[in-house]
């Protein structure tokens, strides 16, 4: 809510996941999802210089807790992509452009990694008859 605003879904008040959930593997494999690959975009957890209001105190502590927490919750997934977020901050949208591009290139370095986790026995065959193949 910090950042992004809630939103009304068929009358649903709907905010950011990440303040619960950062990775929701669990539902991804409640879902039928047999490997899951996250990716982990948090950045730099500390707000530059010391807070000098409450807000600012109050979201330093939001983004620590998030950050432990999230911690926890990564190692649930199958493989995880982390792109160099060094320089940029958790908040700091405007670095998008230059997110992708880590990403992009995190992606790479952990495909070797996500090929040997999509050879589980019986994975492929699954997937296929999941498309009707």
């Amino acid at each position: 809510p910090g950042i992004y605003s809630p939103v009304i879904v068929e009358g649903l008040t709907c905010a950011d996941g990440g303040m619960v959930q950062y990775i929701t593997e669990p539902v991804a494999r409640e879902l039928g999802a047999d490997v899951v690959l996250a990716s982990d975009v948090r950045g730099e957890v500390a707000l530059p210089g010391t807070p000098r209001n409450l807000y600012q105190v109050l979201v330093q502590a939001f983004a620590i807790a998030t950050y432990h927490s999230s911690t926890e919750q990564l190692k649930s997934a199958d493989v995880v992509v982390t792109p160099d977020m060094k320089n940029i901050g958790w908040e700091d949208l405007s670095q998008a452009p230059t997110i992708m591009v880590a990403g992009e290139y995190a992606m790479k370095a952990k495909l070797a990694e996500l090929r040997d986790k999509l050879k589980r026995p019986g994975l492929w065959e699954r997937v296929k008859g999941a498309m009707g193949s």
